[in-house]
Parts: C-alpha cells; sequence; structure tokens
C-alpha cells in the first residue's frame, strides 16, 4: 500500500513542474499615448494591430525562405511596435507612416533609443490579407518579405 501511494504522490506532482510559459504583451509595458495623440491609420489600416506570429522570411536574388529572427511583431495603439523574442520584449518603438493611400500603406518601423542596436524591420510596405495574415515587404523586386499570421 504504501507503494502505491508513493507512486500516486509522485505522479500528482507531474503536472505541477510543469514550467508555465510567461508570455509577455507590449501593451502591458507602453502607453496609447507614448508617441501621438490621435491615430495615425486610416479605419482600414487598423487592421494591422495585434500580435503576429513571425513565420519566415523570403527573398533576395535567388529567391529563398530563411528561418525568423524573433517569434511575434505586436502593433498597438497608436502607432506603437514592439518585438518578443524567446518570451522576452526585445524592441519598442514607433511606426511613421510614409504612405497610406487606397493602393497601400507604407511604414518606418522606428525603435527606441535603448533598442538602437536590435536587429528588427525597418521601411516596410504592408500587405493585410483575411484578416490573419501579414507581409512586411521591402519595396524591391529581389527584396526580402516578412510573413506573419495573427495570434490575437
Amino acid at each position: 500500500m504504501k507503494k502505491v501511494f508513493t507512486i500516486f504522490f509522485f505522479l500528482n506532482l507531474i503536472p505541477s513542474c510543469k514550467k508555465e510559459e510567461v508570455k509577455f504583451l507590449i501593451s502591458d509595458q507602453v502607453t496609447t499615448n507614448q508617441y501621438y495623440s490621435t491615430e495615425i491609420f486610416s479605419e482600414t489600416n487598423q487592421k494591422i494591430y495585434g500580435k503576429w506570429r513571425f513565420l519566415c522570411i523570403s527573398g533576395g536574388l535567388y529567391p529563398s525562405f530563411h528561418d525568423p529572427t524573433y517569434d511575434y511583431l505586436e502593433i498597438v495603439r497608436i502607432g506603437i511596435y514592439g518585438i518578443i523574442k524567446d518570451n522576452s520584449i526585445e524592441v519598442i518603438g514607433k511606426i511613421i507612416v510614409e504612405k497610406q493611400d487606397d493602393k497601400g500603406l507604407r511604414v518606418v518601423f522606428s525603435p527606441d533609443d535603448k533598442y538602437q542596436n536590435h536587429s528588427q524591420p525597418t521601411t516596410r510596405d504592408v500587405i493585410l490579407r483575411w484578416q490573419d495574415s501579414l507581409a512586411l515587404s521591402d519595396g524591391f523586386m529581389d527584396g526580402y518579405s516578412s510573413y506573419y499570421v495573427r495570434v490575437k
């Protein structure tokens, strides 16, 4: 009976030993009006807000696919973005709209001063598809595009 009790006791401990994954949100680290006092995106382009899981990068002279360099891109109101890698915040910065019309959206990702040494997307053409996928392209024919899927 002691053996059964001991085995039962240790088996019940196994689920409690799981390490709970910490999920960071950029929105918890910034204020809405940190960079802008009014909305910077048109109503249709506000679909860019959300948390996006980085899938892959493609492009180059000989098109190929590359693994992502970070895990998530989070874009929050108003014009704030952040990059999350390995459950920690790598970059927080502001989004600058270069062009916004019925033909497209072009933005610049500008990191805060304390994140200047990190690699992250810079000037990108934004393509939103089906409400749940995002592509950021550098706009060159042989350039690179980053692909994301909406998480939240």
